[in-house]
Parts: C-alpha cells; structure tokens; sequence
C-alpha cells in the first residue's frame, strides 16, 4: 500500500515494486496520516488537515528520537507537493472508479483475514460489476447532470446566501498552501484578506461548492450484485465521496413504503381511507407538498399522490408505530439509526443509497432481502479459490404484502408523481417506485425497480445548505433524480436483452381482487364490500383475504369514521358541516 500511495500522490518512477527508498520524511509522514484516516488527512481534498496531521506525526518522530529538532523545524515549513495532474492521467480509463475504490476497502479488510497481499500476490478478483450497465449509467448521469447544472447555475444567486459564501470562501482559504505556509498570525489575515478579494478565487469557490452531486446505484434484484454504481460527478479517478455508501441524508417521501408495509402487515390494504386533513401533535404539523387538503383518501392514492398528511396519520392513528417502522427499515436493509419520532412518516432519518437499494430490492423479490454487495469471489494466481462470498439474505416481509406495495407503486409510475417514466421517457415494462424530495429541495431522490433490476438516485450537494432554489419545483425528486432513473432503464433494456417478465399476484391464495362500496370509503371512512344495498359504485382494489370487510349495509353502516384526537383546522369545513347535520352523533374516534 505504501508504494501505490506513493505512485498516486507523489508520483515515483519505481524500478522495483517493492523499492520504498524515494520516500523522504514528510512524504512518509502524510501516508502514515492517510492510514490512519484516508479521507480526513487526504492532501488533495482537506489539504490543511494533511499538512497538520503529516507536521504533529514528525513532531512525535522528534519525541521519540527519530528526527533531528533542527531538522523537524526545517522539514515543517515545506509545503505538500503533489503531482494531481499526473496522478489523475494513470486511473482515467477506468470506468467506475468509485466502486472500484469500494471494492479495494472491501478488500482491504480482507487482507488480514486470509493473509494475502493485495498489490503483488497476483489475485484474480472476480467483482459484481457489469462494465454495459456501468457505462450506461456514466452516461445517463453526466447526460442529466451537466443540463441540470444550468438550470442551477442560473437561479442560485450566491449574493443571497452571503453567509453560506462568507463561510466556505474562509474554509477553503485555510486550505490553501499561502494561508498554511504563513508563519504569523498576521501573515495568515492577509492571505484571508487577499484571496477574499480575489475574484478568480472566488469564482472557483462558487463553482466548487454550487456543483451538483449525485449518488447511483443498480443491483440485481434476485442476487443482490451492484451492476453498477457511480459515486459522484468526477468519473475520471473517483476521488472525494462516494455518494452511494459514504454519504447519510434524508430520503423524504421514498422512505414511506416502509411506513405503508407496517401498515399492511397490522391489517389495512390499498383502498383503506385516511383522512386528508392536517393535524398537530407534540407542536409537529405535517403538511402536504402543495397544501392542498381533501376528504378520505385511500392508502393507494395517498401514495401516488405523495401526501404527507396520510404517511403521517398512518404513524399517528396507530397503524404503523413507530418502534415497528424502526424495526421494518432494519429488517429491509437500512444500517442507519432510525429514530422513532413522528417525522420519520415523511423520511426525516438519514440513510445511504446503497441501504435503498436494499430496501426497493426487498419489495422487488417478494420480500427477501438481498444485502447488496461487490465481490463475487477471490482465487490465488494459481487458480485456487481463496474465498467465494455469498451475501447475507432474509425474509422482511411476506410475498403478499411486499406485492401490495409493489401494486400500489406501479401506480406511481402509471398515475402519480413518477409519471413521466411512461409518457416522456417512454420506459413501458413493469416497474414500480417511489420519489423522494426534502425540506427546501436539499435532496432529491428516485427509487424503483423491475422484476430483474432496483436503482437508486440521489441528487443534492456536498454542502446541505446549498439547494435548489428558485422559481417552479425543478428540485424535486421527480425533476432533479427521475430522468435519470428513467433514461437509465430505458436505454438498459433497449441495448441489453432481458425477458420479458411482470410483477405476479402470489399463488398462495392470501391476496383477493374485490369490490368496494365507494360510498363507505370515501363518505364514511369505514370501507365495506360491494352489495346491491351500496349506493355509490364499485372500487375494484386487493386486499389480503383474511383484511377483507364485511358487505355494505345500509341500516347497519352508518357512522363516520374519523380520527379527531390530533385534529388541526379543518380545510373543508363546509363538507363537515354537511356531516354534522346528517348525523352529529355518530362521527367515531
């Protein structure tokens, strides 16, 4: 490891692999650092940070009588060399630099297990990754992210976020090798001075931190494979984050099939009605995207529509506590702490990309769990097997809810707010997902799926605070992620062949196609078959046999279901009016 940081930072002409000797002191004190933390004390991203690190390791050299004290004064003054330019040119023709850089840290841990050397036994690595989809998806990526960096560019205006440019101008100035090498206190306030006056330097400053990143991943839905993965914008080399497995945010609404599958599982389906009107509880009030309220809404199209009201009721109301969304999100594939708070209705805890891939691969394989994983298997250059890997799998849900879920998340692509995967993009196979959009635009995500591949997008900035601001709602999920989930399996299933296959109701008999009364959803909130007696029409949805209501009846069914514990205003007054004056008495909590 020692020769290959030394090759990619500081770029030797080795004769021999195993020849350490061109490293001097300050050179060998920086790997040390990187040993010890890679992406802290990395020199080409946290440059202060490394020099510091690389000054305080020669300083303990000196303590313990390695190092001249003249020589360590002398040595500490001497900036960082690094040849970036060099470097980048020997790994640019890889092509998923980010998961290749995945799969050495998995390696790495490996290394002690089985105690081969990593760099000079001659392994063969068999990985995961298909080099066709991975080059699809570079291009759909770099596609919708360059176009969508001008529309950024054009309404984020820095001179209304002083305080975040203020900020990160300072950051980056204490990075530099000027503002580092002064010696007084004085010296390095005229650095800052200066280069906050520097326009080139500003400029680069905005470009940095205004450039938009993103996060994608596919994997075999069955196996649980990354196909492909792209860790950031700079596909050249696949330094800095890889916003596939380093990075933890918000996932937003595309974190509510978690929500809705505890809901299923304790015996509600996808007609069951929720009341669409806001609430208060604890000082939370949840609102939807558009602050438009209706009447009962159905599970289904709460969904579709992405309404926050119903996610947030489900919790509320009892059906989908929280300590059992907690333990769902665990069991389909999210490692991050869950909270149990309220708010996780609406995806407020962080997560991975790589945990949603988990998580939408679990609804796509009837509800088995698949961890997504890299390495295949190691053999030694002798062709022996060193290892074959398997990847940890388990049952999070049952065939027919993970199915009810995955019905009512066709019609988000059909019907809702992933539409335009079938009318612009024209990707017409059975697939299913969901959007995910947070508070001011700061993420934005595309989950989904086919019966054969689940990706996940993500698109935000390295710096929360930066978003995508302007007029219209570019920044949501279904704007800033979807393209690029839509045109990656649109041009995967035109270039590659994969047959045909659909989404299939279980053959175990649990799950019913039947008719509902419309009138006791949607007027009653209590939800009944179909009989002759209803007088409204028939709802055709599923329902788990054993969920299924009773018939409609007209004497019988006659008061309205209605959760007023946590009752807010009410947006349609005058339609619980007419309520009231039909029947004040029996509105039950």
């Amino acid at each position: 490891i020692i020769v290959i940081c030394e090759r990619i930072i500081f770029v030797r002409k080795i004769t021999k692999c195993n020849n350490i000797s061109q490293l001097n002191v300050q050179e060998s004190a920086v790997i040390i650092a990187l040993c010890n933390l890679p992406y802290k004390y990395d020199p080409f991203r946290n440059y202060n940070n490394a020099l510091k690190k690389r000054n305080q390791i020669m300083y303990n050299m000196v303590r313990a009588g390695y190092l001249p004290e003249k020589e360590y004064h002398e040595l500490k003054k001497l900036p960082i060399t690094l040849t970036k330019k060099n470097s980048l040119s020997k790994f640019s023709n890889t092509i998923a630099p980010h998961y290749i850089e995945h799969l050495r840290k998995k390696l790495e841990k490996l290394k002690g297990e089985y105690g081969f050397d990593l760099y000079e036994d001659g392994l063969v690595i068999q990985s995961t990754l298909d080099s066709r989809i991975q080059k699809i998806a570079n291009k759909v990526v770099n596609k919708h992210i360059s176009e969508f960096q001008k529309k950024f560019d054009k309404h984020w205006n820095w001179e209304k976020h002083k305080d975040i440019l203020d900020d990160i101008v300072i950051r980056d100035i204490r990075g530099t090798p000027s503002y580092v090498n002064a010696k007084t206190s004085q010296e390095k306030v005229a650095v800052i001075n200066r280069l906050k006056k520097d326009k080139t330097f500003v400029d680069s400053v905005k470009s940095r931190w205004g450039k938009i990143e993103v996060g994608f991943i596919a994997t075999d839905v069955k196996t649980g494979e990354i196909l492909a993965m792209v860790g950031g914008r700079n596909t050249s080399d696949g330094r800095g984050w890889n916003h596939v497995t380093q990075i933890r945010r918000q996932p937003g609404s595309a974190f509510k099939p978690i929500v809705y599958s505890v809901a299923l599982d304790n015996g509600l389906y996808p007609a069951y009605p929720i009341l669409n009107q806001p609430f208060e509880i604890d000082g939370w009030r949840p609102e939807n995207f558009n602050k438009k309220y209706s009447g009962f809404m159905t599970m289904r199209g709460g969904l579709k529509q992405s309404k926050n009201v119903i996610s947030a009721r489900l919790i509320v109301e009892g059906h989908a506590p929280t300590y059992q969304v907690k333990q769902y999100a665990k069991k389909m594939g999210i490692t991050t702490n869950v909270p149990p708070y309220y708010s996780i209705s609406l995806g407020t805890a962080e997560v991975s990309p790589i945990d949603m891939a988990g998580v939408y691969g679990t609804l796509a394989n009837k509800g088995i769990y698949t961890q997504p994983y890299s390495l295949k298997n190691i053999t030694d250059k002798d062709g022996i097997l060193i290892e074959k890997f398997v990847p940890e799998t388990r049952e999070a849900l049952s065939e027919s809810t993970s199915y009810l879920m995955v019905d009512m998340m066709r019609d988000v692509i059909k019907e809702g707010t992933g539409i335009r995967i079938w009318s612009q993009y024209q990707f017409l196979r059975d697939c299913a997902g969901k959007t995910g959009t947070t508070q001011d635009y700061r993420n934005a995500w595309f989950c989904g799926f086919t019966p054969q591949i689940a990706a996940v997008v993500w698109v935000g900035f390295d710096d929360e605070r930066i978003y995508f601001d302007g007029p219209g709602s570019y920044g949501q999920g279904a704007r800033a992620a979807m393209p690029i989930w839509a045109m990656f399996m649109k041009e995967l299933y035109d270039t590659i062949e994969f047959p045909e296959e659909k989404f299939e109701m279980p053959m175990n008999g649990e799950i019913s196609r039947v008719d509902f009364c419309d009138y006791s959803i949607y007027e009653l909130g209590k939800p009944k078959l179909w009989s002759t007696d209803c007088d409204g029409i028939k709802i055709t949805d599923l329902v788990k046999t054993t969920d299924a209501p009773m018939f409609y009846n007209s004497r019988r069914d006659t008061s309205i279901n209605i959760f007023t514990k946590y009752m807010g205003y009410d947006s349609t007054s005058h339609e619980a009016l007419e309520i009231r004056e039909i029947d004040s008495t029996k509105v039950e909590n």
